[in-house]
């Protein structure tokens, strides 16, 4: 459940209004959420709020064990650590953080990153905010080094747009995912919106040469998505001999 809003801040010493959004990922527990940057990382997306009500019904990951039965059983998200890619608002990061996880919030808009780093403070989430260009192979493999071994990377909508722009993100996201899991083979969960399934052709394509790719059913733990088009895909990087 969500609820929007608005507040009053002093800025510069004149008021401006700051909206806001109170999200409810389990019972108990709100997340409250400064909206602000440019673009559309300056919003919650359904497909983000379907993946950190995702995190708080199973912070085992169980259904990663399930998804992957023949592979590592994944480390529960107390005392893992975990990056978001596109973090946005980062709402899915602080789920994570609140269920005990260690999270680097990650997003390529820089207007975006300090209301990141207030919205983890206003949570009570201690975690590392960064920007993060995935076409800088460099700075996702130095990212890996630091962090690793990583036990879990994660992102929402990330894929969006019809342009050849837009064309070639998806392709320096793919590369940036294989970066930070192929070295430890760690588990990617994406929460992804299908808007053109003729133009995502292609990175689901380019994830398939990388990854094994698999459906979530997220049935399993309460909780479905909100909509037809948003499911939950679990990446584990393939090894040489299936690629």
């Amino acid at each position: 459940a969500a609820v929007a809003g608005a507040a009053v801040v002093g800025v510069a010493e004149r008021a401006v209004a700051v909206d806001f959004e109170e999200f409810s990922p389990k019972p108990g527990r709100t997340i409250r959420l400064e909206y602000g940057g440019k673009g559309v990382a300056g919003a919650t997306w359904s497909a983000g709020k379907f993946l950190a009500a995702t995190l708080a019904a199973d912070p085992q990951l169980s259904l990663l064990a399930r998804t992957f039965p023949d592979g590592p059983r994944p480390k529960p998200l107390r005392g893992s650590s975990v990056v978001e890619l596109g973090a946005g608002l980062g709402l899915v990061s602080i789920e994570a953080g609140l269920e005990g996880a260690r999270v680097v919030v990650t997003d390529g808009e820089a207007s975006v990153l300090p209301v990141e780093e207030r919205n983890l403070r206003a949570n009570g989430v201690m975690g590392e905010v960064m920007r993060l260009d995935w076409a800088d192979g460099e700075a996702a493999d130095r990212l890996a080094a630091r962090s690793g071994p990583l036990d879990l990377v994660i992102g929402a909508d990330l894929v969006y747009g019809l342009d050849d722009a837009h064309f070639q993100a998806h392709q320096a996201l793919v590369d940036c995912l294989a970066r930070l899991t192929s070295k430890s083979g760690t588990y990617t969960l994406l929460a992804h919106t299908s808007r053109s399934a003729k133009r995502e052709a292609a990175f689901m394509e380019a994830l398939d040469r990388r990854f094994d790719r698999r459906v979530v059913d997220t049935t399993a733990v309460g909780v479905s998505p909100p909509s037809p088009i948003i499911k939950l895909y679990a990446l584990r990087p393939r090894t040489p001999s299936a690629a």
